[in-house]
């Protein structure tokens, strides 16, 4: 982890002291916040304060923070269609084959890493299934288990977790995962083809990440 400054300028007495004090519930709660800068964000914590100068109008402080982790992390959603939504049943021509045209029961769909660094995911979906197999290029991504009405799976790569949340509260499934599927690989720089058995839409919020934000 890194301890920095970071120097702040409030407009008035009273919007240093509600900072201070949101800060100060995180401290105490020893729970880490999200500093932005633009679409960047680094996870800190408050350590303490040092009043630098005060005017009639603005109050400058200077804001001892702790971040356990140096990377800035950029958050962007997909969503990635079941075959049911983004497919008809078939080809239709208006005379017959001695053969049939189907669809690929697979769903397909796209990921875009646009950073150097791998980048970390969290992947979700809420339909009943016992086929959890999904496929980023040619690593797989398997969960023996089952999800049922009413239940969410959830894949972690950042915090390492895979769980499925039901009516009665969250459930690991991490000792469903066989061994030859490490399922908290991470998604490498350059754009990826993902695929699923596509009974079911995935919600994947890629984490990108870099040492230094892009300020504009």
């Amino acid at each position: 982890g890194k301890s920095t400054a970071l120097p702040v300028v409030c407009l008035s007495l009273d919007s240093a002291n509600r900072l201070i004090n949101v800060l100060e519930k995180d401290s105490v709660n020893n729970q880490f916040g999200k500093l932005y800068i633009n679409d960047w964000y680094i996870n800190v914590i408050y350590q303490g304060m040092t009043p630098i100068m005060r005017t009639s109008n603005k109050v400058k402080l200077e804001l001892n923070l702790y971040a356990q982790d140096t990377l800035f992390t950029k958050e962007t959603e997909y969503v990635l269609m079941s075959t049911a939504q983004n497919s008809d049943t078939g080809i239709s021509f208006p005379f017959n084959f001695p053969f049939n045209f189907g669809y690929d029961p697979l769903a397909t769909g796209s990921v875009t890493n646009n950073e150097l660094i791998d980048a970390d995911f969290i992947l979700k979906f809420d339909k009943p299934t016992s086929d959890i197999n999904i496929n980023i290029d040619a690593h797989s991504y398997i969960v023996d288990a089952e999800i049922d009405e009413g239940e969410t799976f959830v894949l972690d790569t950042a915090n390492k977790e895979v769980y499925k949340i039901t009516p009665f509260g969250k459930t690991s499934l991490l000792g469903a995962a066989p061994d030859e599927s490490y399922i908290f690989n991470p998604i490498p720089s350059g754009n990826h083809r993902i695929s699923w058995s596509g009974d079911f839409n995935i919600f994947l919020t890629l984490l990108e990440h870099r040492r230094t934000p892009i300020w504009i």
